[in-house]
């Protein structure tokens, strides 16, 4: 019973996570290109204090991105 309680102790300490700055970057760009998507559909709504919210949160991850600034 002790050998299989430290052995599953073991196990679970055995993890590997994968943190790379290029992770970082993909998941920044991909909420970026979410953020924009999302203040879009809202100014075709009519629902612009929703879709400058949104486009503010885009500029923070990158004040010089394009698609923020074009929207």
């Amino acid at each position: 019973m002790l050998a299989t309680l430290l052995l599953t102790l073991l196990v679970t300490g055995c993890v590997t996570t994968t943190d790379s700055r290029f992770s970082r970057e993909a998941d920044q760009q991909e909420a970026l290109d979410n953020y924009v998507k999302l203040a879009t559909a809202y100014i075709g709504q009519g629902n612009l204090e929703r879709a400058r919210h949104h486009l503010d949160r885009a500029l923070k991850l990158d004040s010089d991105d394009p698609g923020a600034r074009a929207a």
